[in-house]
């Protein structure tokens, strides 16, 4: 999302300088400046960090939460509303803070990093909360037991599998039709 929402500004800052460039007489090639180039990789970049943050975070909770409750037999991790908190607030943190500490305004980055994953945080919360609600109302819509469960996708293959076969008959059926009404017409 961040690299298309900074392409098309890219693109809007391009078209407006081709408009000014061609009033002045410059040629098109100068449009390759850097501005153009520094808007795409500011929000690529952005885009990365995010990425990169969400994913410290996640990864981050899941270490942290298997090594204190060892998951069982046959158990899977899910993502908790833990995940999702410091998944986001790790994100928020790091975009938009480089440029400080690039320019060694350290206390301001460190500053904004906080409020980052301060709001960051909370919308992780709100995600992951309503994440949870979703996937809980899917299963209580679930009134099946796990053998039932079993004894369904038993019943599908099974059926999938008859279904195939008798589709497969019917076309032999149907081509010896064609073939004997081929055969009384000549």
């Amino acid at each position: 999302m961040g690299i298309a929402h900074g392409g098309t500004r890219a693109l809007k800052a391009a078209h407006v300088e081709g408009h000014f460039m061609k009033a002045s007489g410059i040629g098109m090639f100068a449009l390759l400046n850097t501005a153009v180039l520094a808007s795409v990789l500011k929000y690529a970049g952005n885009l990365v960090a995010a990425s990169l943050g969400f994913a410290a975070g996640d990864r981050g909770v899941k270490f942290v939460s298997t090594s204190m409750w060892p998951l069982g037999p046959g158990e899977r991790y899910q993502r908790s509303i833990a995940n999702y908190t410091f998944g986001m607030g790790t994100a928020f943190s790091l975009v938009g803070i480089l440029p400080w500490w690039i320019l060694k305004d350290k206390p301001l980055a460190i500053r904004m990093a906080l409020l980052g994953f301060g709001v960051g945080a909370l919308t992780g919360t709100c995600l992951g909360y309503g994440t949870s609600r979703v996937i809980a109302l899917n299963f209580q819509r679930v009134d099946a037991t796990d053998e039932e469960l079993h004894a369904y996708m038993l019943t599908t293959h099974y059926l999938r599998d008859n279904v195939a076969a008798e589709m497969s008959r019917l076309k032999q059926e149907q081509q010896a039709e064609r073939e004997l009404k081929l055969a009384a017409t000549s």
